[in-house]
């Protein structure tokens, strides 16, 4: 099996390489990418009805932060911290639970940053099926054997995702050409990392 796949399949990369780029990156965008979209929503509804807190310079004067900071924030070049995000729960009245995805969904959005690349911000966005298989069989900790998948795991994500996918084998190889793309980033980071 190609070592990439390997790693791609069988390592809790999002764990083991939370601090390496690109993981870092593609974890940190793929939360962005769940809580930017939620709050820009938000402060659009209240615009609508005229209620509230309704744009980003609004927000900021009540968070007590310079329109700079928030926008570092929005893009990724600042890390909002608990405290921000108990900030901005409360002042857009909304539960804190909405600022953070699933763990399946942020790692299928990881995941998919890290096959095909980035996305823009500031737009709704979610993973493709393709992602989310992947992320579904890496969680099931089923691993891989002599570069075969686990079939009675891909029967379980088949039966949950058969619009997507209209056969086994076609769910097979989406799965596989994910790892393959994830695998090539993480082998850069296993290379960087033993290097060091």
């Amino acid at each position: 099996m190609d070592e990439g796949r390997r790693l791609a399949l069988s390592v809790d990369w999002w764990v083991i390489w939370r601090s390496q780029e690109p993981v870092s990156s593609a974890l940190m965008q793929a939360h962005l990418l769940h809580w930017v979209p939620a709050v820009s929503a938000i402060l659009e509804r209240n615009k609508r009805k005229k209620a509230g807190i309704h744009n980003w310079s609004q927000l900021a004067d009540q968070m007590h932060r310079d329109l700079a900071n928030l926008y570092r924030m929005r893009v990724g070049e600042y890390t909002p911290n608990a405290r921000d995000f108990l900030t901005l729960s409360t002042l857009l009245d909304i539960p804190v639970e909405r600022f953070y995805p699933t763990k399946l969904d942020w790692l299928a959005g990881a995941a998919q940053l890290l096959w095909k690349g980035g996305s823009r911000l500031g737009r709704q966005w979610t993973p493709d099926a393709s992602a989310y298989a992947y992320t579904e069989y890496i969680l099931s900790r089923a691993g891989s054997h002599d570069d075969q998948l686990d079939k009675r795991v891909l029967k379980t994500i088949h039966s949950s995702r058969h619009r997507q996918f209209l056969d086994a084998k076609g769910l097979e190889r989406s799965i596989l050409e994910v790892a393959d793309g994830v695998g090539r980033q993480l082998m850069k980071v296993h290379m960087a990392c033993q290097n060091s």
